[in-house]
């Protein structure tokens, strides 16, 4: 009975760590994930070449980061009613506005 008290009270004292290191895609990866949305959603013309470039690479290599922005931008034009999305449309919704004045 000792014994078996023993060798848990150790059991309990081990841990087992494991992470897992992952690495930002790459912005040709994204790309590749965006068109590949576009066509399953079934309009693989939906942005343009200039936009898909635009969106995978300012994403950090993020696929959640790059499909929230995409997502975003097809709320904004579906409001705005418009066919095609573009690099126009990007610079409008996420315009990062006047600076702010520091101290001088």
């Amino acid at each position: 009975m000792d014994l078996h008290r023993g060798s848990f009270l150790l059991i309990d004292k081990v841990r087992i760590l494991v992470r897992l290191i992952l690495e930002g895609a790459t912005a040709k990866e994204l790309a590749a994930c965006l068109r590949h949305a576009m066509e399953s959603a079934g309009n693989p013309r939906l942005m343009t070449e200039g936009l898909v470039k635009t969106l995978s690479e300012h994403c950090g290599g993020n696929l959640r980061v790059l499909m929230a922005t995409a997502s975003e931008l097809l709320v904004r034009g579906a409001e705005k009613e418009m066919e095609k999305l573009d690099e126009k449309l990007f610079l409008t919704v996420f315009d990062p506005g006047p600076k702010r004045g520091g101290r001088s």
